[in-house]
């Protein structure tokens, strides 16, 4: 029973924590945007076995986004204390499921959450209860979270790099639910064909812009 308090107790703190920081972020710069680079942070390899393979990591050892397998990438910022991202792990399952049975997206394209303020034993109740297919990383101390200067959760980024250990670079970002899994499978397949060069930062020309592929989301959603 003892046990059981401390983590609620836990729990509720972290929330409170998140809230707080993600309120003060709000004043902060806007959140990274396509054509930046991802930032190379590092993170706790998963403990599952099975989640380290899956990302391609070769021990426990901490690792960045840089070391893992794939051109493709599909980064949920979330806290596992957090309604719309509880709501978030079903289409994701459903994405994920998507890329491994395809054959020309399995192995490319990769999925990862990283969860802001939330410590293993959390992260792991969270995958077994809502039965999450893709790894969970702790980002406890908000080093990545401030790195990409995010705010609200979830916040999902979609990474390009042209071959394997090179940075990844953002092509886009969304904020909130996102339910169009099928939109989004093709748009993460559709980058495949692509460069990092076809995604500019804002201030560059916009003719790059009108060239590069288009989110799968319009800018009111």
């Amino acid at each position: 029973m003892l046990n059981s308090s401390i983590r609620y107790a836990i729990a509720i703190i972290s929330s409170l924590l998140l809230v707080a920081t993600l309120a003060s972020n709000l004043w902060a710069a806007k959140p990274i945007s396509s054509g930046e680079q991802f930032p190379e942070i590092l993170l706790p390899a998963p403990i599952d076995p099975a989640q380290r393979s899956y990302l391609g990591l070769v021990d426990d050892q901490p690792f960045t986004l840089q070391q893992i397998e794939g051109r493709i990438a599909l980064v949920e910022i979330l806290n596992v204390h957090c309604p719309h991202c509880i709501k978030q792990t079903k289409p994701y399952n459903d994405l994920h499921e998507m890329i491994e049975a395809d054959p020309e997206t399995r192995g490319k394209i990769k999925m990862v959450g990283i969860a802001v303020a939330n410590d293993d034993e959390a992260i792991d109740d969270f995958i077994v209860i809502f039965g999450v297919h893709y790894p969970v990383i702790s980002d406890h101390n908000f080093k990545l979270h401030n790195a990409l200067r995010a705010g609200q959760t979830p916040f999902s980024l979609y990474l390009l790099r042209d071959q394997p250990g090179k940075s990844f670079v953002v092509t886009d970002t969304h904020l909130g639910n996102d339910f169009k899994m099928d939109e989004l499978f093709d748009y993460l397949k559709d980058l495949l064909t692509m460069k990092t060069s076809e995604f500019s930062a804002p201030q560059q020309s916009s003719n790059l812009v009108d060239n590069a592929l288009l989110p799968p989301q319009s800018e009111k959603e």
